[in-house]
C-alpha cells in the first residue's frame, strides 16, 4: 500500500473524547477510508467506555440489516486501522483481547488440573480437559499416551507422596503454550521406583510447559529437581555431588 493509499480516520469529535468514531447519529460512528474508490462507511454501536469489541456491534452505515459477513469485513477494516495507529490512543484491539482472554483460560486449565488432579486427587474431569492423544514427552519414547496414562501417572506419584501438594509458583502464557514453575512438597510413604519407602518429607522443584489445543492439554514438557530429590531421601550422599563451578571458584 502506498502512502497515498493509507487510511486516515475523521477526527473525533471533542464532545466525545473516548470514542473511537465519528458519531453519525446516537452511537453511530463514521471512518473514511481515503485513497480507495469512495468512502468506506460503517456505523458501531459503542460498548461501555466507548469501544467495540465485537464484530456484531458495526455495520454499513446504509445497510440492509442481516449481514452478518459484510459486517464481520467492515469490522475487521476496523481492526486494521487499529493496527496501524490510525485510532485514537486508548483503543483495545479486539484481537489482544481476544488473546489475552484465550491465555487466561489457558491458565486457568493448568491451575485446575494441579489443584484437583496433583493436589486432591479428583481425576474424574481428566478426560475433559485432555486430549484423546494427549502426549507426555517427559514420560520418555514408547510411553503410553491418552488420558489414561496421565492418571495412571498421578495415581502413582500420590502413592508415593499421598500428602503431596503442588505449589504455582510461576505461570505464564503465549500464545497456545503456558509454562510454569511449581514446588512439590509431600512425604514418600510409598515406593519411588526402587527406592522403598523412607516416610521422609521432601520439597523440589518442577518446570513445566504444556500445549493446549482447542481448550484442552495436547502435549507436555517437563523437567524437575531429581538430584535434590534423591538428595533429600538419602539415597545418594551429599559428598559425593560433583561441585559446581561457581562451588570451586569460591573455594
Amino acid at each position: 500500500m502506498g502512502t497515498g493509499d493509507t487510511p486516515t480516520p475523521l477526527p473525533v469529535p471533542s464532545e466525545r473524547p473516548n470514542s473511537l468514531y465519528r458519531p453519525l447519529a446516537g452511537d453511530r460512528g463514521d471512518v473514511r477510508s481515503r485513497g480507495s474508490a469512495g468512502a468506506d462507511r460503517f456505523a458501531c454501536t459503542l460498548a461501555d467506555g466507548g469501544r467495540v469489541t465485537a464484530p456484531e456491534q458495526c455495520r454499513p452505515a446504509s445497510p440492509t440489516e442481516g449481514e452478518p459477513m459484510r459486517r464481520r469485513a467492515v469490522f475487521a477494516r476496523a481492526l486494521a486501522l487499529a493496527a496501524a495507529g490510525l485510532l485514537p490512543a486508548g483503543s483495545a484491539p479486539v484481537r489482544a483481547t481476544r488473546a489475552a482472554s484465550s491465555s487466561d483460560a489457558n491458565k486457568a486449565l493448568i491451575h485446575r488440573i494441579v489443584a484437583e488432579a496433583f493436589n486432591a486427587g479428583d481425576l474424574d474431569f481428566i478426560d475433559e480437559v485432555l486430549a484423546a492423544d494427549y502426549l507426555d514427552h517427559q514420560a520418555g519414547p514408547g510411553a503410553p499416551a491418552g488420558p489414561a496414562a496421565f492418571k495412571s501417572f498421578v495415581r502413582a506419584f500420590r502413592a508415593t507422596f499421598p500428602d503431596v501438594q503442588v505449589a504455582v509458583e510461576d505461570l505464564v502464557a503465549e500464545g497456545d503454550r503456558v509454562a510454569l514453575r511449581v514446588i512439590l512438597r509431600g512425604t514418600q510413604r510409598g515406593a519411588l521406583g526402587p527406592i522403598p519407602a523412607t516416610g521422609l518429607t521432601v520439597e523440589f522443584a518442577g518446570y513445566h510447559v504444556y500445549r493446549v489445543a482447542d481448550g484442552k492439554v495436547a502435549e507436555h514438557w517437563g523437567l524437575q529437581d531429581d538430584l535434590g530429590l534423591l538428595l533429600q531421601l538419602g539415597v545418594i550422599a551429599p559428598d559425593v555431588v560433583p561441585p559446581t563451578p561457581g562451588a570451586v571458584a569460591r573455594a
